[in-house]
C-alpha cells in the first residue's frame, strides 16, 4: 500500500549529500571511495505523515519515504463518520426548515385572522356612522320643534315673530303655511311664507328680479334685506330683487325699524301715484322717513319694493322693514 518514492528521494539526497559537505559524502570522497561522517539514522518524521527507510552502501546512502498509510479500516470509519455528520446535519437542517415553515403559516394565520378583524371593524364602523348620521337628522328634527315651540310660547311676552321651515310634509305652523296647488305635473306644495321670505322654504329673504316677474307678497311678517336673518347677516353683490307687495285690495301698514346700506344700494318704493327712493345710512332720520314712506303708500293696495346694488353690503348693512295689511 506504500508509495515508493525512493528513486527520486535518492536523487535529491545525492545532490544534498554534494552540496552539503557536513556529516555527508562530498564530491572528492566520490572520487577516492572514502566515506567520512556518514550517518544511517532514519529522519524524525510522525508516523502518521509517512514511514521513513535509509539504505547506505558504503558509497552514499538512499532515503526511501513511503507516502502515509491508508488502511482500509480506518478510511471506512472515517467515511462512516463523515457520513454520520452529514445526515445528522441534514437532519438538523431538515427539522429547522420544518419548524420555520410551521411558524410562517403560523404567523401567516394571524396576518389572515388581523386583516379580517380588520375589515369586520371597518364595516362595523360604517354602519355605526350611517346610524349616527340618521340619529344626528333625528336630533336635529327635534331640536328645530323644541326652538320652534320655545319661540311660539316667548313670542307673546317679548313680540317677537317665529319663522319655521316650510316643506311638502310640514303642516300647522301658522307662520308657514302650506298649500297645494294642481298642475299638470301633479300636485305641487308650496309655501305661504310670511312678508318676503322665500316661498321655497321660509328659510331667507328671497330675490326674484323684476325680468322674472318679482316676488309676490300677499302674508304679513318682516320685510328683510337679503342676506338678514332677523339679528345678523347682509346683502350679496349685483342683486335685483323685486317684491309685490298686495292682498285681496287691503291698504298697508308700513314702518322702517333700521335702514343702512352702502351708497350704491338703493331701495325703491313705488305706488300707482308715486315713489320714492332710500339709501346710505338713515339711523338718525327714522321718524322722517317713515312719515314720507306713509304718505308714499297712503291708500295704496299694491306696492312694489325693488332693491339693487353693484357691491356686496359690509357687516352691519341691512333694512329691517315691518308691514301688516290692514
Amino acid at each position: 500500500m506504500y508509495k515508493r518514492v525512493g528513486i527520486v528521494l535518492a536523487i535529491i539526497c545525492f545532490l544534498e549529500i554534494v552540496s552539503n559537505g557536513t556529516g555527508q559524502t562530498t564530491g572528492d570522497d566520490l572520487s577516492t571511495g572514502v566515506t567520512s561522517g556518514m550517518t544511517s539514522a532514519v529522519p524524525t518524521t510522525a508516523s502518521n505523515y509517512a514511514d521513513w527507510e535509509v539504505i547506505c552502501n558504503g558509497t552514499f546512502c538512499s532515503y526511501n519515504l513511503h507516502a502515509p498509510a491508508t488502511d482500509p479500516e480506518q478510511l471506512s470509519q472515517t467515511f462512516t463518520s463523515v457520513n454520520m455528520t452529514y445526515w445528522q446535519t441534514e437532519g438538523l437542517f431538515n427539522n429547522a426548515n420544518d419548524i420555520a415553515s410551521e411558524h410562517t403559516s403560523i404567523i401567516q394565520g394571524f396576518i389572515n385572522l388581523l386583516n379580517e378583524t380588520k375589515q369586520n371593524l371597518s364595516s362595523a364602523l360604517i354602519v355605526a356612522q350611517d346610524k349616527l348620521n340618521m340619529a344626528l337628522v333625528e336630533l336635529n328634527d327635534i331640536n328645530d320643534t323644541v326652538s320652534l315651540a320655545q319661540c311660539f310660547l316667548s313670542q307673546a311676552a317679548i313680540n317677537i315673530p317665529c319663522y319655521a321651515k316650510c316643506n311638502a310634509t310640514y303642516s300647522g305652523d301658522t307662520a308657514c303655511i302650506r298649500t297645494t296647488t294642481t298642475t299638470t305635473a301633479g300636485n305641487v306644495a308650496t309655501c305661504q311664507c310670511p312678508g318676503n321670505l322665500d316661498p321655497d322654504s321660509c328659510a331667507k329673504v328671497g330675490c326674484i328680479s323684476k325680468v322674472n316677474g318679482g316676488q309676490v307678497v300677499n302674508q304679513d311678517g318682516p320685510f328683510w334685506s337679503p342676506g338678514y336673518n332677523g339679528s345678523s347677516g347682509t346683502y350679496e353683490g349685483n342683486l335685483d330683487c323685486q317684491w309685490i307687495m298686495s292682498q285681496a285690495g287691503k291698504k298697508m301698514n308700513i314702518t322702517v325699524n333700521a335702514f343702512k346700506t352702502a351708497s350704491d344700494a338703493t331701495l325703491t318704493i313705488q305706488t300707482s301715484t308715486g315713489n320714492m327712493a332710500l339709501s346710505g345710512d338713515l339711523s338718525g332720520n327714522l321718524d322722517l322717513y317713515n312719515r314720507r314712506v306713509q304718505s308714499t303708500t297712503e291708500d295704496a293696495t299694491t306696492v312694489i319694493f325693488q332693491f339693487t346694488n353693484t357691491n356686496a353690503g359690509s357687516p352691519g348693512d341691512y333694512f329691517n322693514i315691518e308691514f301688516a295689511f290692514i
